[in-house]
């Protein structure tokens, strides 16, 4: 069977390390925030680009963008929220009260991160993809609350209004562009 040491390294690959500590604890898991700031990265036009490269290029490509994308996050003490084929969300660690110190901080963090995505994705497209694709990235800063959700396949997943409000504006996006909200900046 597995270790104590071997199931935390699982968890921990699964769920953020508060999660799992309180998760190890008994403990509920379920953070509110009335200020997180999230990003949503979003590979324009997926599926017609997926039809154009072969799939093992599709998969390459998609699973080095997620690899690079997890390292910077961690590095920058982000919260990799979901990775999901062509998405990729993530957020500022959420907190009830935040200062508006760390809040600022946190929110420019989140910027460089989009930065570094956009670095990684040209990267990729010049020099490994014969058909280069395209993203669309929104940042926007509110409401949001998180758990851990299901009992087979469990995955930490956030929701709220801020959520919401970033899917859709990526979603109105042209290609090659990043968004960031009004509230993003207070």
């Amino acid at each position: 069977g597995l270790h104590k040491k071997q199931l935390d390294n699982v968890l921990q690959g699964l769920l953020p390390q508060h999660a799992v500590s309180r998760l190890m604890l008994g403990d509920p898991v379920l953070d509110v925030s009335q200020n997180t700031t999230v990003s949503l990265c979003d590979i324009y036009d997926f599926e017609q680009w997926s039809t154009k490269v072969l799939p093992l290029n599709a998969v390459h490509a998609i699973s080095t963008m997620v690899s690079e994308f997890d390292r910077r996050l961690l590095k920058l003490g982000l919260l990799k929220v979901k990775a999901r084929g062509d998405r990729y969300l993530c957020a500022t660690m959420t907190s009830p009260s935040p200062d508006p110190t760390k809040l600022v901080t946190e929110t420019l963090k989140m910027f460089r991160f989009t930065v570094f995505q956009l670095e990684t994705i040209d990267a990729l497209n010049r020099s490994s993809l014969d058909v280069p694709c395209q993203s669309r990235i929104g940042v926007h800063t509110g409401p949001t609350f998180a758990a851990i959700v299901g009992t087979h396949g469990i995955s930490y997943d956030m929701f709220g209004s801020a959520i919401t409000t970033v899917s859709n504006m990526v979603l109105q996006q042209r290609p090659n562009t990043v968004s960031a909200s009004i509230c993003c900046l207070h």
